[in-house]
């Protein structure tokens, strides 16, 4: 299992199975945050996974999301879960996109971040950040007519 560090105590990961959890909780993580969908793929068991973070004492979230179909209430609920989930923590959904995303959009519309800053973030990390510029305007927010 590859983890990025996207802030000092949040990684970032791709799809995980129940033996990665036991790996996380070696490696000190104490709660997840998946994005992964219900029966996206048939290696993925989000109640196997549920029932393991539990055995192992991880806190666990889970905010399914499409890639790229991102609602208000989707942000909110991530963000909720950053700022009261205990630390470490690890985000997570198939290939680390979603979550990055999620990540990216919650410090930008909810912790007031830079767009740029945390654009740059992203691409240090080796995500591409031009996939996430047309989520960053706001959806309504163009002026009235006269």
């Amino acid at each position: 299992m590859t983890i990025q560090q996207v802030e000092d105590d949040i990684g970032l990961a791709g799809a995980m199975t129940v033996e990665d959890l036991e790996s996380a909780r070696q490696r000190g993580y104490q709660a997840l945050i998946c994005n992964r969908r219900p029966a996206e793929a048939p290696e993925h068991d989000e109640q196997a996974l549920a029932e393991k973070a539990q055995e192992l004492g991880l806190a666990w979230s889970c905010i399914p999301v499409a890639t790229g179909e991102y609602s208000a209430a989707d942000v909110a609920a991530f963000h909720q879960a950053l700022e009261s989930l205990p630390r470490p923590l690890l985000i997570f959904c198939r290939s680390g996109r979603r979550s990055i995303h999620l990540w990216a959009l919650a410090r930008i519309r909810h912790d007031g971040e830079q767009p740029e800053t945390v654009l740059e973030r992203m691409r240090a990390l080796g995500h591409d950040p031009h996939t996430l510029r047309p989520l960053l305007e706001p959806a309504g927010d163009s002026p009235e007519p006269d």
